[in-house]
């Protein structure tokens, strides 16, 4: 039969499997192998009796200060990090074999705080900064991350881009690994809300909804990429619409044609009547669209303007970088502090999101900034918490104004709002210092940033992080962002600033245009 036998060899504690004709449990027999270097149980009693083994090891380990366990074969993983969450002097957990951990894996591992080393094959590429983040080395035996085609596919490299993951793409057969990583990214996912298939297959599909329905997730969109003939997929989605599941979940389905399918198909079954109609119902939405953005984009500069009729200082701000270090007296000092409490008191009665007011030199923005419990309220909602499609300028939820985080981030639409911070792309506005220079003011403080960085990114590039969890992160990312930048600014920036990120969408959301700035 198949046992557990534990050795001890130098400061290690080793658990693997071997063959034994006939194993005795007996309690007595045990007992008086204790002193032995090595120790042989069946899994079972072990699982039965975790509490009295625990003790065996624990006098073992205190006998032959051992802080390390390894672990021979994979199939004693659940067992042995069991009996490792109740030994608290064990910093180093080791796997031998050429076994690649899974997401829950690591889960597990996070989860025994006194862990301080990992040491295995290889885990999920993603799960290596989470790792990181709680304070666990990990050394890896082999080189190559083993990722299936359906992370390579959507270019998951880290946490946080499966985290905020909108949509995802299908473009091959999904394998058995394929469907365990995108188990794993419905546990980690919080956004998602389109697929795109551009490998189509009925059993994908179907083994999808399941997985979306068994873990409850809503509303999604199925967008399917045609190439050939459409009947087939036509059929499917016939059956796939009558089904409970579909309809209980609200998932929807659309085929986009190519182009070559286009040219073959469909403008052979118009005529030159239906071409007209076409033409005229696109024509039509296309103008009631152009006529509601126009109405959306009157009312809100009309609402922008109300609130600076009523303001007597905010939206006269204005910082040249000459006068960042200039120093005011003490009476100047209290009229300003006055004059903005009695403004804030105005914009807390409108609004009791309101968390300060930004201004950018030579662009349109120099708005009050809003804050609430998440990021998606203020995409549709303007200052007055109307609907509207430009929404408002807003501060990440995750950050503080009384506690300055390393990243204050803020967020506003590439409509009304920040629009205008196109112009910071232009050489005639980054090359004219009296721009550089951004005031945020806060309920708690005057605060002057300088830009030290601007470009243009894919939403792939993770700079939404408030706080870093070492120096070395930090002062990596800073290094990053100054080399993307279209301009040196020529500012020293160290992983002691506090930093000011400015972020908006841009090419019909496929970009970010992001700026950064440090607190002077």
């Amino acid at each position: 039969m198949k046992v557990v036998k534990i050795q001890t060899y130098k400061n290690s504690l080793i658990f693997s499997f071997v063959e034994q004709e006939k194993l005795d449990t007996n309690l007595t027999i045990i007992t008086t192998r204790i002193n032995l270097e090595e120790l042989v149980f069946s899994a079972q009693y072990i699982l039965k009796n975790k509490k009295l083994v625990i003790k065996f090891l624990e006098e073992i380990i205190l006998k032959n200060k051992i802080t390390k366990i390894t672990i021979a074969d994979y199939e004693l993983f659940d067992i042995v990090i069991d009996l490792i969450s109740k030994l608290k002097i064990i910093t180093h957990l080791q796997l031998r074999d050429k076994t690649v951990l899974t997401y829950n894996d690591c889960l597990k591992i996070i989860n025994i705080k006194h862990l301080k080393k990992l040491t295995c094959y290889s885990l999920p590429l993603f799960m290596l900064e989470k790792l990181d983040n709680n304070n666990l080395d990990v050394k890896l035996y082999s080189e190559e991350f083993y990722l299936s085609n359906f992370f390579i596919d959507n270019k998951f490299n880290n946490y946080a881009d499966i985290y905020y993951a909108k949509t995802i793409i299908i473009d091959h057969d999904m394998k058995d690994e394929d469907y365990n990583d995108f188990d794993t990214f419905l546990e980690i996912n919080k956004y998602l809300k389109e697929i795109y298939l551009y490998y189509y297959d009925k059993e994908i599909i179907s083994k999808l909804i399941d997985k979306l329905y068994e873990v409850n997730i809503k509303n999604i969109k199925f967008k399917i990429y045609q190439q050939e003939d459409d009947s087939k997929v036509l059929n499917d989605i016939g059956v796939y619409l009558n089904k409970n599941k579909v309809k209980k979940r609200n998932y929807t389905f659309k085929i986009i044609y190519s182009k070559e399918y286009i040219s073959k198909n469909l403008f052979k079954q118009l005529t030159f009547t239906n071409l007209k109609m076409c033409a005229l119902i696109m024509i039509s939405i296309l103008l009631v669209g152009i006529s509601f953005k126009i109405y959306y984009d009157y009312k809100s500069n009309q609402e922008i303007d109300d609130i600076y009729d009523m303001l007597d200082i905010m939206e006269d701000i204005e910082v040249e970088e000459g006068n960042e270090n200039q120093q005011m007296d003490a009476a100047e000092q209290q009229k300003v502090v006055e004059a903005l409490t009695e403004d804030y008191e105005k914009l807390l009665a409108i609004n009791s999101d309101t968390v300060g007011w930004i201004k950018v030199n030579n662009t349109n923005v120099n708005y009050p900034v809003v804050q609430t419990t998440d990021n998606e309220y203020y995409l549709n909602y303007n200052f007055y918490k109307k609907r509207n499609y430009n929404g408002w300028v807003f501060m990440d939820y995750r950050n503080s104004i009384e506690e300055i985080n390393d990243n204050t981030i803020i967020y506003g639409h590439n409509g009304t709002m920040f629009g205008s911070l196109k112009n910071t792309l232009k050489e005639r506005w980054y090359t004219n210092s009296n721009n550089h220079i951004i005031s945020f003011n806060t309920l708690y403080g005057q605060l002057r940033y300088k830009i030290f960085a601007i470009y243009v990114t894919t939403p792939d590039f993770d700079y939404l992080v408030n706080n870093y969890k070492s120096k070395t992160n930090f002062e990596n990312f800073l290094a990053e962002v100054k080399q993307r930048s279209i301009y040196n600014f020529n500012v020293d920036v160290t992983s002691n600033d506090k930093i000011l990120t400015l972020s908006t969408c841009a090419e019909n959301g496929a970009k970010r245009i992001v700026i950064h700035a440090k607190l002077i």
